[in-house]
């Protein structure tokens, strides 16, 4: 079965004004499910969390994770941001101190985006826990409503 994977790193229109990401939700949304009608496998890949973000912004991205299961999208990486070293908003983020130079020490925490019990918040308007927790509910609530609107993945999972 082919595959597509989609990132629109967010759901909020803010959010994605910001971060310069150059994409309409609702074209995403249509290109999604016509690749989802023609036998397709899909994915999308959302972050929360960013330096601006608010406790909104995060729940319109999970809101939207929640919609694209519905319409069919079969897999969801809802990821904490990570300043990467070179990115706009890792200069952003070390001019204004909020970040160390890069070490074996950032480098190794980097990998804390695939550990679901863990999180550092860039965001003065979300704390790392709160992110963490809404990254479970995020994930829970995608795959319980994919489950439900398609119980045939069921039946294909075992």
């Amino acid at each position: 079965m082919p595959a597509s994977s989609y990132a629109p790193e967010s759901g909020s229109p803010e959010t994605l004004r910001i971060i310069k990401k150059n994409l309409k939700l609702d074209r995403l949304t249509q290109s999604a499910c016509k690749a989802v009608k023609i036998g397709h496998t899909v994915k999308i890949n959302m972050i929360i969390g960013f330096p601006h973000e608010t406790l909104r912004d995060v729940l319109s991205s999970i809101l939207y994770g929640v919609r694209m299961a519905w319409h069919g999208v079969e897999d969801c990486n809802l990821a904490v941001f990570t300043p990467y070293p070179g990115s706009e908003l890792y200069k952003d983020l070390r001019a204004a101190d909020k970040i160390l130079a890069p070490s074996d020490d950032y480098f190794r925490n980097l990998l804390v985006q695939f550990d679901l019990t863990k999180a550092t918040s860039h965001t003065p308007h979300v704390s790392g826990w709160a992110l963490a927790f809404w990254r479970v509910i995020g994930l829970a609530c995608f795959y319980l409503t994919a489950y439900l609107c398609h119980p045939q993945r069921l039946v294909r999972l075992f």
